[in-house]
């Protein structure tokens, strides 16, 4: 019973740990946007 709480209880955590930003942003354009993933995958790295 207290392992099934625990499970519970990191679901609802790790689905908490998103966060929507909106940023105000004029005309921005001619900006560079860098666009990444995280992972636990063996290198090479690219940016």
């Amino acid at each position: 019973m207290k392992n099934i709480f625990l499970l519970i209880l990191s679901l609802f955590l790790f689905a908490g740990c998103e966060k929507e930003i909106d940023l105000d942003l004029e005309n921005q354009s001619g900006n560079i946007v860098i666009e990444a993933n995280v992972t636990d995958q063996i290198g090479p790295y690219y940016v």
